[in-house]
């Protein structure tokens, strides 16, 4: 039978967050939020991309000798630029690259040769309780792939977690649901109409997945990026904490996470608009303030992951 097959942007090692123990985080592509704090925007597109890292560019000119397409890299005054908008992905400049500059960003790889790595780091697991985590983008954009990785593991006897925005059909998470040990759930605004204008989606969906997964009981930990001026309102921090501690009755643990100026050269690099451009990160006083809405609720709540 020929095996399931899926886009990998990251696989990333020795993690202590994520889930017990030192972990293995494999990152999938694609998501269906287009969240304006977004720190992994090369996660987003389901498909490889070509990323331009100028700062690594030698002008030798071999990708501009070998780019079939007409104008999407060239050089002007000595310094190549490179057209995004043009570009068709086929990766002929990132193999005659010396220096990086042209780089894959996802790779097509079959469940045995994720398992392959996965496998280099069984001595970690072993010894922490440690495990894989599979994240992304969205893992359940890649249902089939990301269950089959799941079920795999579970066959190895590896601890699994799933971190979801929860933006899919139940069923995508409910055929994966036996071979999850834990799931990590982002909760990014209650307000539907803000969700909608600061992710590109409504919210219902989320809020209902969130729902089912808490009944099914399996362990459960909400996280909540905290971004000033954007979803940090004393009002939706409490509607979130009363909808956790309300509807979701079995989960009893929330993950704040701050905002960091990270991933801005990233939108530089891929020529895309950074939304929240001069967001500074909350202070630790504010987000003990925060988190102090969620413990009048009776939930357990840490600021980061």
């Amino acid at each position: 039978m020929n095996e399931e097959k899926g886009v990998v942007f990251k696989i990333q090692r020795y993690s202590l967050h994520d889930g017990p123990g030192i972990r293995t985080l494999l990152f999938l592509k694609g998501c269906p939020l287009r969240c304006w704090w977004c720190f992994n925007p090369e996660s987003q597109s389901p498909e490889p991309e070509i990323i331009f890292y100028r700062e690594k560019c030698i002008n030798c000119k071999q990708c501009v000798q070998v780019c079939p397409i007409l104008g999407c890299i060239k050089t002007e005054d000595g310094i190549n630029s490179f057209k995004r908008e043009l570009c068709i992905g086929c990766g002929k400049c990132v193999n005659v690259c010396p220096t990086g500059a042209m780089t894959s960003i996802g790779e097509l790889m079959e469940v045995s040769e994720v398992m392959k790595e996965i496998e280099k780091d069984r001595p970690f697991y072993d010894k922490s309780g440690g495990g894989v985590t599979v994240s992304g983008g969205e893992p359940f954009m890649q249902p089939e792939f990301t269950r089959a990785v799941l079920k795999k593991c579970k066959e190895e006897g590896i601890n699994t977690a799933v971190e979801t925005c929860g933006f899919t059909y139940w069923d995508n998470i409910e055929r994966a649901i036996e071979y999850i040990d834990m799931f990590f759930f982002d909760l990014k605004e209650m307000d539907t109409e803000k969700h909608r204008k600061m992710t590109g989606v409504s919210n219902k969906l989320i809020l209902e997945n969130a729902k089912k997964l808490a009944a099914c009981g399996k362990k459960m930990i909400i996280r909540m990026p905290i971004i000033p001026g954007c979803n940090d309102e004393l009002d939706d921090l409490k509607a979130a904490a009363r909808f956790i501690a309300e509807e979701l009755e079995t989960v009893k643990e929330v993950h704040l996470l701050p905002y960091e100026l990270v991933g801005v050269s990233k939108y530089e690099r891929m020529q895309r608009e950074y939304m929240i451009g001069d967001i500074k990160p909350p202070s630790q006083e504010a987000m003990e303030e925060l988190k102090g809405i969620f413990e009048d609720f009776k939930l357990q709540c840490q600021i980061g992951g």
